[in-house]
């Protein structure tokens, strides 16, 4: 089996061109950031326990 690079090249530029791969990207990036931001923020502001509610 011998390795083309000219052929893995036009490939992976087919799969960079598609609008559905890069909408998929672009979701994971996004979703990624809402998780670490989630898991950053200090959430005990709202809760009841420390408003004193």
């Amino acid at each position: 089996m011998q390795f083309n690079a000219e052929a893995v090249r036009e490939r992976l530029v087919v799969i960079r061109k598609n609008k559905l791969f890069e909408a998929v990207i672009i979701g994971i990036i996004l979703v990624s950031a809402l998780v670490i931001g989630a898991k950053t923020y200090n959430f005990s502001l709202f809760s009841r326990e420390t408003a004193g509610a």
